[in-house]
């Protein structure tokens, strides 16, 4: 027998070289219209000549075991690239149920995450009108309700942008809004090093308002202003998010710090911190998730619906509180970004859906009813004749 290498391969009298990866150590699954085995010069059956495990085949059998050249090791071929990796019979048996599973599974998780929104959607309206803002609430109820339709010239296809209300308390808002500001530092946290999560409280107060959300950034640009500060970060981004509770507003600032050094001091920042504020409480953690969903979870802070809105008096100072105030702001490396995706509203900067171009998109409505558009892969499709508003 000849001597294999650390691959798995023979030696070079032995003319067994898989594309990839060592041999398996299980039986090849035996797949309807195709030979059981595989022999050295093509195709064979146990007991035919050059079949493996027979006298005339170069390649014996494993303890009694036949083992098939067709078999390649599940996690080399895993990292081999699309179609260099040679033949695998897992990939042949599942290519066809797994991606279906797959897409099944998302539609499912999708289909829940807007089922959940709409409740919450209807939730936020009710404690609206409770707390006695009643514009605000028309504009969340009246959201993704009514659609533009647009047309490629190039290739025909017909479809819709939802007019939405783009209120930060919003669900269906709040979730796009979090995606473009995770699109928008994406290209700076890759060359970072170093995540960690700050915490930074306040003092908790009665009342809250715009000044008071500027005030909270001003400690922190006092804080960011610090010689060690400069000294242990590359920069950070920071979300404001309040509680409501029996002592009144507590708000919170929350930092996505990359660091320069191992470990921050927080002894030092719950120092200076409470030379600032009065404050001392601070806490800070790694971050162990991958940076996309790490920015996602820091952003999300600002456009969570307050916890509060069951108390119509707190919702509705909060409400008016947040109004034309940035909630989400970034200091030194993660400073003066330009945001992805947002919408410029302008025709020549809108590109089809299906076909990709842009320069050739029209507008041929303004207010079409939701019951006009289907949902598909690649957004909404125009349904030129769906049913009347309220039949479907």
């Amino acid at each position: 027998m000849q001597p294999r290498n650390r691959r798995g391969q023979w030696g070079a009298s032995g003319r067994l070289t898989p594309k990839s990866g060592a041999l398996s150590r299980f039986k090849d699954p035996v797949l309807p219209g195709s030979p059981p085995f595989e022999g050295v010069d093509g195709p064979a059956a146990p007991g035919h000549a050059g079949a493996i495990g027979s006298d005339s085949s170069p390649i014996p059998s494993r303890g009694g075991r036949l083992v098939s050249t067709a078999v390649i090791d599940d996690a080399l071929e895993r990292a081999s690239p699309p179609g260099v990796g040679g033949y695998s019979s897992y990939q042949e048996l599942t290519r066809d149920f797994v991606p279906k599973n797959a897409r099944k599974r998302r539609k499912l998780r999708g289909k829940k995450a807007e089922e959940a929104r709409e409740k919450q959607k209807t939730d936020i309206v009710k404690a609206l009108k409770n707390a006695e803002v009643d514009y605000y609430a028309d504009e969340v109820e009246n959201c993704a309700t009514e659609f533009m339709v647009f047309r490629c010239g190039l290739c025909g296809t017909q479809f819709g942008h939802p007019r939405t209300c783009k209120l930060r308390f919003c669900p269906r808002c709040a979730n796009a809004r979090g995606v473009r500001l995770a699109e928008k530092y994406a290209d700076v946290f890759v060359g970072l090093p170093n995540p960690r999560h700050l915490t930074l409280t306040f003092l908790s107060v009665k009342h809250i308002d715009a000044d008071y959300i500027r005030w909270c950034f001003h400690c922190l640009q006092r804080l960011v202003d610090r010689k060690f500060w400069k000294h242990l970060t590359f920069g950070e981004m920071v979300a404001f998010e309040v509680t409501y509770g029996p002592d009144g507003y507590h708000g919170h600032l929350h930092c996505y710090v990359s660091s320069k050094v191992g470990r921050l001091p927080i002894e030092l920042i719950r120092g200076a911190w409470k030379r600032i504020t009065g404050a001392n409480w601070c806490f800070i953690e790694a971050v162990h998730l991958h940076w996309r969903k790490a920015v996602f979870e820091v952003v999300k802070y600002p456009l969570k619906v307050a916890d509060f809105y069951d108390e119509p008096k707190a919702f509705r100072e909060y409400v008016l509180a947040i109004e034309g105030v940035r909630l989400v702001r970034g200091y030194g490396a993660f400073c003066r970004l330009a945001e992805k995706f947002k919408p410029s509203g302008k025709l020549a900067d809108i590109s089809c859906p299906v076909c990709g171009q842009t320069g050739y998109i029209e507008k041929i409505a303004s207010y079409e009813p939701a019951s006009h558009f289907e949902h598909v892969g690649w957004g909404w499709r125009h349904l030129p004749h769906g049913p009347p508003e309220g039949d479907g």
